[in-house]
């Protein structure tokens, strides 16, 4: 599988911040694992885990925009270099965390394999009626995903972005960026990240 990079950095690293999202393989050929999570005896939520094909590539959860909301931005950037999203216009970031990765995290106060998150970018409106001021979320832009799954990458971490042109542009798959370039998400995140490569610092509900 050949890596790739992703189109919300710059050469100076990346553009948006994507926490990371832990993962246990369900398999191969698995089409897609556990949509719901059931409660444990605890009250904890039973983790969804992510899925691969044969090519490795991440299949997208089908209910990743049902996930726990853990935090969002606008034209959030840690980089002085303007991006191409959305024509150069304001966009929009949203951040998922699995909902038992979520409940496993507020127990425990760390990340443990099989934790998903997602990063959804979206473009933005000013004109909709009533509004006078601000903006709001239009079109969904960009998702990328990041996983931890030891078994899968030798790093611990992965990033995954779907509908690249290495995916045939498919939204349903995930495509693996290169960990050892020196502006990918995860050199990023292995530096900046508050909290095992997830910028908690960002997120007030994941102290």
């Amino acid at each position: 599988m050949r890596p790739i990079k992703s189109p919300m950095q710059s050469r100076n690293g990346p553009l948006f911040a994507l926490i990371g999202l832990l993962t246990w393989s369900c398999g191969g050929n698995t089409p897609k694992c556990p949509d719901t999570a059931a409660k444990d005896d605890t009250g904890i939520a039973t983790m969804a885990l992510p899925s691969y094909n044969d090519d490795g590539h991440l299949l997208r959860p089908d209910d990743w925009e049902r996930w726990t909301f853990v935090g969002s931005a606008l034209n959030l950037s840690y980089s002085d270099e303007s991006h191409s999203l959305c024509d150069g216009g304001d966009v929009m970031s949203m951040v998922y965390l699995e909902p038992g990765a979520y409940d496993v995290f507020k127990s425990e106060g760390s990340f443990a394999q099989g934790t998903m998150t997602a990063l959804a970018v979206y473009c933005t409106g000013t004109d909709a009626e009533p509004a006078v001021d601000g903006v709001y979320p239009t079109d969904l832009e960009l998702l990328e995903m990041s996983v931890k799954d030891d078994a899968q990458h030798d790093d611990g971490w992965a990033y995954y972005i779907f509908g690249t042109g290495d995916v045939g542009g498919d939204a349903s798959l995930g495509a693996w960026q290169d960990s050892s370039a020196e502006d990918s998400c995860f050199s990023c995140h292995a530096t900046e990240a508050e909290t095992d490569f997830v910028f908690t610092q960002f997120y007030p509900s994941l102290p």
